[in-house]
């Protein structure tokens, strides 16, 4: 279970860089555009000061033929300053001639700003199409991010085990086991206990079964359990006769232990015979084995 939970951990941090990445991009896309509307605005301002030169040029043509007029009055005055006249007015037209080259290609630069103006309108606009799809797969991002760290409390709290026995609350039948008792995979209080072994045939509680129920007895006296005292026997024998040595035999725990100050309705004596082995029956190490008493939790 921890280690689901460590990948779901990576994915989740996983998840948040990939949206820190996205608002790395989001940021670099406002800047670009942010760039963009400078050289817009530039571009603007060189236009408006061409625009103002061609009509500085305009004037100054104007000013031009005004001048060519008074010229060519002069020349009806004066045949003595007619070549001085012609040549200025040669001098003027050379002039014009350069005035109406710079005002065509001033227009050239002009329309080339302009679509370039155009160029950059295209480009805003893209990049605005751009930011809108980021701040959409921000969103989405947000979502599944929050999706997951719901995920991620739902599987903790899934995983908690408030009695600290290893099965989580959401498996745990018995959710109040004592610390410090063995438990099956049920979350309920298990004890074998090595000592409490039977001769064959007998029901007879030996020395060292009694210091160990002497032990138990002094751990299970004070908490609230219901344990079903399970006695068990080999496989000699007539099966009608080992169910009722084995219920003798859990008889015997349980009558010791509530001796030993363990409330009787806390103990639930039951005998299973030989049903339950759980050593090679075949063998006398085996069979000393299975002839044992086992506590059970009941669940309440």
């Amino acid at each position: 279970m921890e280690t689901l939970r460590r990948q779901f951990q990576a994915q989740l941090n996983e998840r948040t860089q990939q949206n820190q990445a996205l608002n790395q991009q989001l940021a670099e896309l406002r800047q670009q555009l942010q760039s963009k509307e400078a050289t817009l605005n530039e571009t603007q301002a060189a236009l408006e000061s061409t625009h103002n030169q061609l009509n500085a040029l305009r004037e100054a043509q104007q000013a031009l033929e005004g001048h060519l007029a008074e010229t060519r009055d002069r020349l009806a005055e004066s045949q003595t300053q007619a070549a001085q006249l012609t040549r200025q007015l040669e001098a003027a037209r050379a002039e014009l001639a350069q005035t109406r080259r710079q005002l065509a290609a001033t227009r050239e630069r002009l329309a080339a700003t302009e679509n370039g103006l155009q160029g950059c309108r295209s480009e805003l606009t893209r990049c605005s199409d751009d930011l809108a799809r980021v701040q959409k797969l921000e969103a989405q991002m947000s979502e599944r991010l929050t999706a997951a760290e719901i995920d991620l409390m739902s599987m903790e709290q899934a995983m908690r085990d408030d009695d600290g026995d290893g099965v989580p609350n959401a498996r745990d039948r018995c959710p109040a086991t004592p610390a410090g008792f063995s438990t099956d995979a049920r979350g309920c209080l298990h004890l074998e206990l090595p000592g409490l072994r039977f001769s064959s045939g007998s029901a007879r509680l030996g020395w060292k079964a009694r210091a160990q129920l002497d032990d138990l007895a002094a751990r299970l006296r004070s908490l609230p359990l219901h344990l079903e005292v399970q006695g068990h026997t080999d496989n000699v024998g007539k099966p009608e006769l080992n169910q009722a040595l084995s219920q003798r035999r859990a008889e015997a725990v349980a009558r010791y232990l509530i001796r030993r100050g363990v409330a009787p309705e806390a103990l639930e004596p039951r005998g299973y015979g030989d049903t339950q082995p759980v050593a090679d029956n075949t063998t006398p190490e085996g069979r000393a084995q299975n002839r044992r008493v086992v506590l059970i939790e009941i669940p309440r």
